[in-house]
């Protein structure tokens, strides 16, 4: 039997480990303590919409709902129990190793080998840090499908509400556009008028009716997008991002911006990257340290001399793919950071586009709201001089035409203004937690 110290391996290679000083050696003993991942508040969006009025409110607590039970978040939080799973079990520091080794050289023997590290100098720290900074970057990897989420329900909302006002608008072009053709007939019978301006009428009513099919199919495919998100609930008809934004203190294109820089998704998974990456760099730098072990052998074959109990000295004097590790690990840091400073310019420059957006689309809706005015006076001065003989009934549906055109003109850019309210938000990352 070997005496206790006999066994000692020297990992010998070319050139000394690193020169930075090593920490104080572990005991052995105890359990070390798992990092606890970040988390968020337990229910942020409930506290925002206390504050809120009521159709924004009730999106707030849905939208909370949807992010605690969609089964679409549930890949990552199994991908995070799973790191958190591996993070406890790394964390005991009773880890043998059992092996049986054979070997064919001089006499051959049969070995069955036990291996307990003793004290590894931060190698295992390193890992559980790792592993913890594993757990945050698929945390963020969530929270950006949440992002996702957010982005379907603002757009279902969106899609719906601007249908409906299309609907209404469709609606009451076909019932003036049946009058109209009820006026040209009485014209035609009194032969005021041609069968001419009798089939405008008509043509002009048929495509207002296509155009309710479109926008009834518009506001069907909305509602099946947020039953997706939300089951068997209406999709609500009175949610206003800009409201939003005020209730979640990012009303200003300045604090969106601000807000953003902290709470965007694209950035968060990026600081999550960068906290990972420097977590591989003490990885990758520790690994270069020694390790010492308890090393046991039991000969299966009989022979006494393959039999012992001792420490096993590891000492990485020079390694070339632990030192190609540490500089690929350290040279990934500077592009991490670049990539934060391109997604922090990128996002403020998108929400300083959208609100510029949001600003000119409502304005544009104001300037067609007074044509739309002009033009309903245009349509009483036509009907006058047609009822003088002095205008074509062609000319009041031409002056219908052109109301109803900048009607849903107007529809159109407050619905532009409306969509750009929500990018603002969604890029502020605010509703993400």
């Amino acid at each position: 039997m070997r005496g206790v110290g006999s066994i000692l391996v020297l990992g010998l290679t070319l050139t000394a480990c690193a020169t930075a000083p090593l920490p104080a050696p572990e005991t052995g003993g105890g359990t070390l303590e798992v990092p606890a991942p970040v988390t968020p508040a337990a229910d942020p969006l409930g506290a925002l919409a206390a504050k809120a009025p009521a159709a924004e409110a009730a999106f707030l607590r849905d939208l909370s709902l949807l992010y605690a039970q969609d089964p679409r978040l549930r890949a990552g939080q199994l991908r995070g129990q799973a790191i958190e799973a591996r993070a406890q079990s790394l964390a005991n520091p009773f880890r043998p190793d059992f092996s049986i080794i054979g070997s064919t050289i001089g006499e051959g023997n049969l070995t069955l080998r036990a291996t307990q590290p003793l004290i590894d100098f931060g190698k295992r720290n390193a890992e559980i840090a790792r592993l913890s900074a594993t757990r945050g970057l698929t945390e963020q990897e969530t929270a950006a499908a949440r992002s996702a989420l957010l982005a379907q329900a603002l757009a279902a909302i969106e899609e719906a509400r601007h249908a409906r006002a299309r609907i209404a608008l469709h609606r009451r072009q076909i019932a003036e556009y049946r009058e109209a053709e009820r006026a040209a007939q009485d014209l035609v019978d009194l032969n005021l008028a041609s069968a001419t301006e009798l089939r405008l009428a008509a043509v002009e009513g048929q495509r207002a009716q296509v155009d309710l099919t479109s926008a009834e199919a518009d506001l069907t495919d909305a509602g099946l997008s947020w039953s997706a998100l939300m089951g068997a609930k209406p999709v609500p008809s009175a949610v206003d991002a800009s409201v939003l934004r005020r209730v979640a203190g990012v009303e200003t294109t300045t604090a969106a911006q601000e807000a953003a820089l902290f709470h965007g998704a694209s950035i968060r998974q990026l600081r999550a990257t960068r906290i990972l990456q420097q977590a591989e760099v003490q990885s990758a730098r520790l690994r270069r340290r020694p390790t010492i072990s308890a090393d046991a052998a039991l000969a299966l074959d009989g022979s006494s001399d393959a039999t012992g109990i001792g420490l096993t000295l590891d000492v990485p004097l020079h390694r070339r793919d632990l030192d190609d590790d540490l500089a690929e690990a350290r040279a990934q840091l500077p592009a991490i950071d670049a990539e934060i400073d391109s997604a922090g310019r990128d996002a403020q420059t998108a929400i300083a586009r959208a609100a510029s957006r949001a600003q000119s689309q409502r304005r544009l809706a104001a300037q067609q709201d007074k044509s739309v005015a002009l033009l309903r006076m245009r349509i009483e001065d036509v009907g006058f001089q047609v009822q003088n003989g002095l205008a074509p009934y062609t000319d009041v549906i031409e002056a219908r035409v052109d109301m109803f055109e900048a009607e849903l003109a107007a529809l159109e850019s407050r619905a532009a203004a409306r969509t750009a309210e929500a990018e603002i938000l969604l890029l502020s990352g605010v509703l993400v937690p």
